[in-house]
């Protein structure tokens, strides 16, 4: 009889092992349709910030249309998955914003080089650096280039794609 009593002891925890697997199972679909649906909404969200920014007129002649299209370069950041991060250098020294991606920290600036005008895309990959805005410069490009090829830039710098 003991043999008898332990294979249903056996069968009962085979069932109830099963149904909490079940739910657990459920809990992490349930949890993957959620993200996924939140990562669907935010690049879409950033997609509709994009075309905006985009379609606005700009001229590449003027330090404004620079500056817009510095704004797209960020807008492009976000999309490929880059956060926006506070730091102190930022508000003390009135830095654009700053961005991570994969431990490094990314700041678009405005310059101007011998009368023309560049996007200059600064990293740091030390925390203390990047928060008191210290970074050195890892590309440069014009604002004239197309909205194709400022994405390509970011990708490239991003490491998406090659050079």
């Amino acid at each position: 009889m003991r043999s008898d009593d332990s294979n249903k002891l056996k069968k009962i925890l085979e069932i109830l092992l099963i149904f909490v697997a079940f739910f657990i199972i459920n809990d992490i679909i349930e949890m993957a349709i959620r993200y996924f649906k939140e990562r669907i909404a935010l690049r879409s969200y950033m997609e509709k910030e994009l075309d905006k920014r985009s379609s606005r007129d700009v001229s590449a002649d003027s330090k404004s249309g620079a500056e817009r299209r510095a704004e797209l370069v960020e807008a492009l950041l976000l999309k490929y998955g880059a956060k926006q991060v506070f730091t102190t250098g930022e508000e003390k020294f009135k830095l654009r914003r700053t961005y991570k991606y994969n431990g490094v920290y990314y700041r678009l600036s405005v310059s101007e080089i011998d009368g023309e005008t560049f996007l200059i895309v600064n990293a740091a990959d030390e925390d203390n650096y990047a928060d008191v805005g210290i970074m050195e410069e890892v590309a440069a490009f014009s604002p004239e280039l197309s909205d194709k090829e400022l994405e390509r830039e970011v990708r490239c710098l991003l490491e998406y794609e090659d050079y």
